[in-house]
């Protein structure tokens, strides 16, 4: 594993290099009120997002491979996975880690494909998740909402799973189907085209999720833990 490379440099692409040994990447903090989070055509296998406590930086990563591009700005870091997604692992496919500092709120935006991925932002302020583009086994942990906090999940989920802490409200409108559907408690086989379902005591003026899955839903849970 390459040493970490401090990036003070914004506005252009960091081709961080695609060798078998991947690299560690970290940039300052600043004056970034807000982060953002994008992925621009697609989430690697097994890639863990997580958010922590990281003094003055303002993202910390590690790639092995596949290992993408970056585009990072003073708010927002853009990553750019080199080669077309695939739902099916290959050869000398490791993990990467992107650690969000959560001292500042963050928005997180991919599209394409993703798989395999997982997303633990329990101590994170998530301002919004949004997914355009195929997603298989994705589990999200989710924060305790500000406001009333969107996730949009566009192109069709299958194994996806989203914990919301105990006693968090959530409003669910799924579109194109849905089969093996768990909300809280409930439990449902195949339902047609258009699902929609509320925790008890939700409300547009409170904290909650609004979640919203466009193109069908294959064993999907909603839940508190």
């Amino acid at each position: 594993m390459n040493e970490i490379r401090q990036s003070e440099s914004y506005e252009h692409w960091v081709d961080l290099g695609d060798d078998d040994d991947g690299i560690e990447v970290a940039t300052p903090l600043g004056e970034a009120g807000t982060g953002h989070l994008r992925f621009t055509n697609s989430i690697a296998r097994y890639v863990t997002i997580q958010g922590m406590p990281l003094s003055d930086e303002f993202f910390r990563a590690r790639f092995e491979h596949p290992v993408p591009g970056m585009h990072i700005t003073e708010d927002t870091v853009e990553i750019q996975y080199h080669s077309f997604f695939r739902s099916f692992p290959f050869r000398g496919e490791r993990p990467g880690t992107i650690l969000l500092n959560t001292a500042i709120p963050w928005s997180i935006e991919s599209n394409g494909g993703a798989a395999w991925v997982t997303m633990n932002l329990e101590e994170l302020q998530l301002l919004s998740l949004a997914h355009n583009g195929g997603l298989s086994n994705v589990v999200v942990m989710l924060p305790k909402p500000v406001g009333i906090v969107p996730i949009h999940l566009t192109g069709g989920v299958s194994q996806v799973t989203l914990y919301r802490p105990a006693g968090t409200q959530a409003r669910v409108d799924i579109v194109g189907g849905a089969y093996r559907l768990t909300l809280d408690a409930s439990h449902f086989g195949a339902i047609g085209s258009r699902t929609r379902w509320e925790s008890s005591g939700f409300s547009d003026e409170g904290n909650g999720y609004d979640i919203r899955i466009r193109g069908g839903a294959s064993k999907v849970v909603i839940a508190s833990h």
